[in-house]
């Protein structure tokens, strides 16, 4: 949630993936469509990181991402981050500590990856952090009490 809304960001949908974007106000109970994003993808990952929507990597036709978007819901633009240093889609995306962690799941060659890497805004860099210790796909990470 940011800003109080709901956010539904690209996806699948009768064989094509998606790059729109809606909204959804629980106040009101209506959705509104967004700025679409600039990459349709599906199996991304996203996270809010000062107040803006980060969706990192995901896969477009068969092909796994390594793009950063990053959606400013004052202005409803979506701008470029630097690509993580891993193509991956189907990973955890998560914020913590004024950064943000993409955590495992899969590349072009349908492996399971455990590697992992942080997103530094301050300095516009993705670093490689310790890999998990199993591999894992579709897998989801949250911030709990300041460790993920």
């Amino acid at each position: 949630m940011v800003g109080g809304r709901l956010l539904a960001i690209g996806g699948y949908s009768r064989g094509n993936n998606l790059s729109t974007v809606e909204a959804f106000d629980p106040q009101t109970g209506a959705w509104a469509a967004l700025a679409p994003m600039p990459t349709a993808r599906t199996a991304a990952g996203a996270a809010v990181l000062d107040g803006k929507i980060y969706v990192v990597g995901g896969v477009n036709g068969t092909t796994c991402l390594a793009t950063v978007e990053v959606y400013d819901p004052a202005t409803n633009v979506w701008s470029q981050a630097p690509p993580m240093s891993t193509a991956r889609g189907f990973m955890g995306v998560a914020a913590l500590g004024g950064k943000l962690y993409a955590v495992g799941g899969g590349n072009d060659d349908e492996n399971t990856l455990s590697s992992a890497e942080v997103f530094d805004p301050q300095t516009q860099t993705w670093a490689p952090i310790a890999s998990m210790n199993t591999q894992r796909k579709f897998v989801m990470v949250a911030a709990v009490q300041g460790k993920l």
